[in-house]
């Protein structure tokens, strides 16, 4: 069920534009300030994935929040097309345009803080595009998608919160990941849950 079109509509200037402001704000971080301890690098792992964030939910805009309000989806099901093709599609998509776009900064990010806070930095932005996809297909109400960015950063910062209290209590880096995992993956079972047919197809704008 993968649209090529969908494709051609996140690749614009705004990706070109959002994959320039990644690139700054890494080479920024790496230059103005020296890593030296394991927190220097976890805010920095934090930041990369909150730019990864606010890029995903710009790229869900322009497809899952689109194709919902235009009843393309209840199309789309009333042709035999699945639940859960239908999010995987949006996933691959929407994550294969984030990682392409952001891959230049990707590889300066793995050369100042190395291979394994690069792979964590793709899953936990793998769990945050989940998650921003079920959130839109379970909204029913679509204007509050205006907000959608202010509850995703807070969200972001509450989840953060814990995490960092965590690290700061035991400075074990494995902890600080295993309790981000655990939370996120708590609200992706919340909104998996919550998402059924009925809640995709009825909405009102």
């Amino acid at each position: 069920m993968i649209d090529l079109k969908l494709y051609r509509k996140l690749f614009d200037k705004n990706a070109i534009f959002m994959g320039i402001i990644a690139f700054l704000s890494i080479l920024y971080a790496i230059n103005t300030s020296k890593t030296v301890t394991s927190f220097d690098k976890l805010m920095k792992f934090e930041g990369f994935t909150f730019l990864a964030v606010i890029f995903s939910i710009e790229l869900a805009k322009s497809t899952v929040v689109k194709d919902k309000i235009s009843k393309r989806l209840e199309f789309v099901l009333a042709n035999g097309v699945s639940k859960n093709e239908i999010v995987r599609s949006y996933f691959v998509v929407i994550f294969t345009t984030l990682f392409i776009i952001l891959l230049p900064s990707l590889c300066l990010f793995s050369l100042n803080l190395g291979l394994a806070f690069s792979l964590n930095f793709i899953f936990v932005t793998a769990i945050y595009v989940f998650i921003l996809i079920f959130k839109i297909l379970s909204t029913i109400d679509m204007n509050k998608i205006n907000s959608l960015q202010t509850r995703f950063l807070l969200m972001y910062i509450i989840i953060l919160m814990i995490s960092v209290i965590i690290y700061t209590s035991t400075y074990i880096i494995e902890l600080y990941m295993i309790s981000k995992y655990l939370i996120l993956f708590l609200i992706l079972r919340f909104y998996v849950k919550r998402t059924d047919i009925e809640r995709i197809i009825v909405s009102f704008y």
